[in-house]
């Protein structure tokens, strides 16, 4: 996996990132098409490829991130 700076830190973040966005709702799937469960897992999965970048975009105030 390769990293680059984050910004003027000395933060090291992957390249590639993970979405999270559909993890917040019912509206997105959550509950439904995936279990909190799966998405547990898909953000341990991203780790254990060296993904530290994570994108939480809330999605409103119902929001389960």
């Amino acid at each position: 996996m390769d990293y680059v700076r984050l910004g003027r830190t000395d933060i090291k973040v992957s390249t590639v990132g993970i979405g999270t966005w559909q993890f917040g709702t019912e509206g997105w799937g959550y509950g439904k098409d995936f279990t909190r469960e799966d998405a547990i897992k898909a953000v341990r999965e991203a780790f254990s490829y060296g993904i530290n970048l994570i994108d939480r975009a809330r999605d409103g105030p119902d929001s389960r991130c």
